[in-house]
């Protein structure tokens, strides 16, 4: 069974801006071609992520991807003195 995540990218706009077909916002005014290029960006690393955990042969979910993205999924070390 398919599993969904969600997350924020931290952006927004107006929901009548907002083709929802397309994941995409509409027009060409101000900040929606930046948006739009952002969102591409966004859904490129999504696919570059699925394919390294492909290649590493790790078990691929939605939840695996989700943290790869936000760095989840990478220890933090710190150095005692």
């Amino acid at each position: 069974m398919a599993s969904r995540y969600d997350f924020s990218i931290k952006r927004s706009v107006e929901q009548e801006s907002w083709n929802m077909n397309k994941g995409l916002a509409k027009g060409s005014k101000g900040e929606i071609p930046s948006l739009n290029q952002y969102l591409e960006k966004v859904r490129a690393k999504i696919v570059n992520l699925y394919q390294e955990l492909t290649l590493s042969g790790k078990v691929i979910t939605a939840l695996a991807i989700k943290n790869k993205f936000l760095r989840m999924d990478q220890q933090e070390f710190t150095c005692v003195n």
